[in-house]
């Protein structure tokens, strides 16, 4: 899906940006400059200049609301077009991911922008294991602990079942609804359709140690070495 503007899924959203000093492309690319009602915050960014582009995810916050863009060019164009794919995919098959607010893809200019609003009553599994949110989340986390781990495992299941592999598995892209049910995922530029694999990725010796590792990185999410395979196969047996 090419857009030659900005696409905003709600009129809400639309108009507090704009009224904030983001209302085109420009402004959202520039969002340093953009605004002085704007305050923003760099998790992530890369350039390259073989080939050229650049990516960039930041934290912005305007008058008091939170956002997430992530910006692509160039040679980090198709990441981020895989990115947009993915959410309604995920969504079919039942895995929660952030809402859009916004987006702009370019196939002639290789720019695209993703705007996600901010993922209001959850918190980051990382930081709920590390114990730096608020007291009352962090208990909520140890009541309901093995009940999360297990939904986690099911979002999992869910994915490689479709046929999907996610490998960015990580703490930091995974976060918890606050007492209640609900795992979201982020950061979907890599995930890969397992029937779209090249050849060479879908032999058998490459794709096991492809799965091998997905494993891995599933694991070390979870943070800690009692999360075996045999271990979740029993708490996903005792519902």
């Amino acid at each position: 899906m090419a857009t030659s503007e900005i696409i905003w899924t709600t009129d809400w959203d639309r108009n507090f940006l704009c009224d904030a000093g983001l209302y085109n492309i420009h402004k959202f690319w520039k969002v340093e400059t953009a605004s002085k009602h704007v305050e923003y915050k760099h998790l992530r960014d890369e350039k390259s200049e073989k080939p050229p582009g650049e990516r960039q995810t930041t934290c912005i916050r305007a008058k008091g609301a939170r956002y997430y863009i992530k910006r692509a060019s160039g040679h980090f164009y198709p990441a981020l077009i895989n990115e947009f794919n993915a959410l309604n995919t995920m969504s079919s098959i039942g895995v929660l991911t952030p809402i859009l607010a916004a987006f702009f893809l370019d196939e002639n200019s290789k720019t695209a922008l993703l705007v996600y609003k901010n993922l209001a009553g959850f918190n980051n599994l990382r930081k709920l294991f590390e114990g730096t949110v608020s007291p009352d989340a962090i208990a909520d986390f140890q009541i309901r602990k093995k009940q999360i781990i297990r939904e986690l495992a099911e979002t999992r299941g869910k994915i490689i079942k479709a046929g999907y592999l996610y490998s960015e598995w990580s703490a930091d892209h995974i976060f918890v609804k606050y007492k209640g049910p609900g795992i979201v995922l982020t950061d979907f530029e890599q995930i890969e359709a397992v029937a779209s694999m090249s050849w060479t990725r879908k032999n058998p010796i490459s794709f096991s140690l492809i799965k091998m590792q997905e494993w891995k990185n599933f694991k070390s999410a979870l943070m800690s070495k009692i999360y075996t395979d045999a271990f979740l196969k029993k708490i996903l047996k005792d519902k």
